[in-house]
């Protein structure tokens, strides 16, 4: 059964940027090659590619070793052979390798790919596979050995992958897991709702990520056991044969020197004239490549050459050392688009917010690599809303809208249509009124009758006490009420934005497998498709 769904425009949901906004409108046309939206464009790219030379064999044969070592199922070895003709296409998309599986964007990436590549949502010409590139060069170890997963007591635990020896700088391709694992992994568990699913899921997570066994290797075998029946072919772009493939760009990256910087900051300049944000700042002194010298390292321009560590290398050497040993060297994120799409007939890349917003400044890099750029595609994004979740929200006639401010004010607002302020000015009012109405009885009272006048006096005193008393305890009544409101309010607010951020960002995959079994996983990919201009809200059943 399809998920409900309800979608909800991302101009509604805080911390949108301009850029990415005005792109899902569609006016950003000037720094993309292609509408997102128009299938005359899908076709004609597609026809550009399929008239254009790759060395599909090669990638075959890579992708095939590859994904058997991922654990890849039938259909996927299928695909990767598709990729031997001419009018097949690849759909890209892509992620830093994590602990874990990552959040949950993670996974509306990869499912997208499917979905479009098997055009289960919107037609896209000739046969399209769809590929998931491991961020395997990324040398940022910290961001990768962090895991964030949602306690059953609405709060973020924060864990982290400690190794016995020092990573830094080494790209994720090199970091092989030891006996570090297998602690985080029980601490991992221990935080995961205790069910009948979590021993499976973490039997799979622990066959996954094991002593000895890499980063990327590790995340690939996870992905590709979350996506053993659709199709998804996985990509780690470090190996050496990929490397090869890549030399032509690398040696032109090295040739054209400043002439791509200085091509970047013009459309810096230009985003920044119409008010938008630079994604990636690019000062134009370094060249869009990384070397390896035991450190993942940036390469400076020099007079006459460039500079890597402080020391001079001339032009020539350094072309040198590309052509004898291409898998030290590795593209920044500008240029992985280009080398991406250098080996591959990529079609369309499936992008998150950040990413659209840096292809944003590199459109006039695919002219001057000669690289048919793809399509930009704004990935699916979604909001997973729980049966409690949903119970709550329909009990207080709220929407999801609501939780993107101020949580405690909601609470307040919600109290304050139950329990008026004006009970208080009420109560005061009803105070006054007993007591100036017995006041006036007892004027009328005979002078020298002073028992009856003690009487009426206590009797006063007896009501104003027992009005006392009967406020108090509508106050404490308004006060557990507060406390429960406020309580159910800031637990909606976790699961729905937590953080004052999207779900997908924080939240894992993971707990709803612990949760609800590993049956979630189609459930969750039954709720994507293509119309990736919205934020979907999804009512699991």
């Amino acid at each position: 059964m399809t998920p409900t769904t309800r979608t909800v425009s991302f101009d509604d949901i805080p911390g949108s940027r301009r850029l990415f906004l005005d792109f899902l409108a569609g006016k950003t046309a000037e720094y993309f090659h292609y509408d997102f939206n128009s299938d005359a464009d899908l076709i004609q790219l597609q026809g550009k590619l399929s008239g254009r030379t790759f060395d599909r064999d090669a990638i075959v044969s890579v992708l095939t070793r590859q994904n058997k070592q991922f654990g890849a199922g039938e259909r996927t070895l299928q695909n990767i052979q598709k990729l031997k003709n001419n009018d097949t296409t690849a759909v890209f998309t892509g992620q830093q390798v994590t602990m874990f599986g990552g959040p949950l964007f993670t996974f509306y990436k990869a499912a997208l790919a499917v979905k479009l590549a098997d055009t289960d949502c919107r037609k896209v010409p000739g046969n399209v596979v769809p590929i998931f590139w491991l961020a395997a060069d990324d040398a940022d170890f910290a961001e990768v050995a962090n895991v964030t997963l949602q306690s059953d007591s609405e709060q973020l635990v924060e864990l982290s992958y400690k190794p016995q020896a020092s990573v830094t700088g080494k790209p994720m391709a090199s970091v092989k897991l030891d006996e570090g694992v297998l602690v985080l992994l029980d601490e991992y568990e221990s935080h995961l709702p205790d069910t009948e699913y979590r021993p499976e899921l973490m039997q799979v997570l622990r066959d996954c990520y094991q002593p000895g066994e890499s980063i990327v290797t590790a995340f690939g075998k996870y992905l590709a056991y979350l996506f053993r029946d659709t199709g998804l072919v996985l990509i780690d772009p470090s190996a050496p044969e990929f490397r090869e493939l890549s030399k032509p760009i690398f040696r032109r990256e090295l040739q054209i020197r400043e002439e791509g910087a200085a091509l970047v900051e013009r459309a810096n300049k230009r985003l920044e004239e119409m008010g938008y944000h630079l994604q990636v700042a690019k000062p134009g002194d370094y060249a869009n490549l990384f070397y390896y010298n035991g450190e993942r390292t940036r390469v400076y321009f020099a007079d006459g050459g460039f500079r890597i560590d402080e020391k001079f290398i001339s032009q020539t050497e350094l072309e040198a050392r590309l052509e004898a040993s291409p898998e030290l060297f590795s593209p920044n994120v500008f240029l992985r688009a280009i080398v991406q799409s250098q080996l591959f007939p990529t079609l369309v890349y499936f992008s998150g917010p950040a990413e659209a917003a840096y292809f944003s400044q590199i459109k006039n890099l695919f002219e001057l690599f000669s690289v048919e750029a793809p399509i930009i595609y704004p990935r699916f994004s979604a909001t997973l809303i729980e049966s409690k979740v949903r119970r709550l929200l329909d009990k207080y006639s709220l929407r999801f809208e609501d939780f993107l401010g101020d949580h405690g004010q909601l609470a307040t607002r919600l109290l304050e249509e139950s329990f008026p302020a004006i009970f208080t000015e009420q109560f005061a009012d009803l105070r006054a009124e007993v007591k100036s109405r017995l006041e006036e009885i007892r004027a009328r009272l005979d002078r020298e009758d002073h028992g009856l006048l003690t009487n009426a006096e206590r009797m006063s005193a007896r009501i104003d006490n027992e009005i006392q008393k009967f406020e108090e305890k509508v106050f404490q009544a308004h006060r557990k009420k507060n406390e429960i409101v406020r309580s159910q309010i800031e637990r909606i607010g976790f699961h729905l934005f937590p953080n004052g951020k999207l779900q997908e960002r924080l939240f894992s995959l993971n707990h709803y497998i612990a949760k609800y079994g590993f049956g979630v996983v189609r459930e969750i990919y039954d709720s994507v498709d293509c119309n990736s201009k919205v934020h979907h809200l999804v009512d699991l059943q």
